[in-house]
């Protein structure tokens, strides 16, 4: 498939966090589900969120809030569950925003923004009109989320 080889084991990118919320190195799940729920949605199949899915999919990890409210929030990778919060109409605005096609792959700040990847493996986030690019490659945005660090940057609208 292309595009697995950008998101498998190695690479340089620390995800070791995620060792303790079930990933592994060669992990590769079966991912006809996140495909149905892709397709019974209207979203495209694309290759780098189809070899995102296969290592990181149903993977739930926890990160801090901000410092002054304090917690945890939560990052599911899923693309079933992703197509159940957003509308298709929403992602279609943010195509149009990024003029490239976007699929949905799992949430962050414990479901309040949705995480979409393009073709070329770019990780977006997306809540009601706000989109940002949250990092260029699968593993760096789950890094990023984990580490709390700012998007790149915010896409207008």
């Amino acid at each position: 498939m292309a595009g697995a080889s950008s998101f498998s084991s190695g690479g340089g990118i620390g995800i070791d966090f995620l060792l303790d919320f079930g990933w592994r190195s060669g992990r590769k799940v079966d991912i006809g589900p996140h495909v149905d729920a892709w397709a019974e949605c209207g979203f495209p199949l694309l290759d780098p969120a189809c070899a995102f899915m296969e290592e990181f999919g149903g993977i739930t990890f926890t990160y801090p809030r901000h410092v002054a409210v304090g917690g945890t929030h939560a990052c599911l990778i899923s693309g079933v569950e992703a197509v159940r919060g957003v509308s298709r109409a929403v992602v279609s605005s943010y195509e149009s925003r990024v003029s490239r096609k976007l699929c949905p792959v799992g949430w962050s700040a414990s479901g309040t923004l949705t995480l979409l990847m393009d073709e070329e493996g770019v990780v977006y986030g997306g809540y009601d009109d706000f989109l940002v690019e949250v990092q260029r490659g699968g593993r760096r945005a789950l890094c990023a989320i984990h580490a709390r660090e700012k998007p790149r940057r915010v896409v207008p609208e």
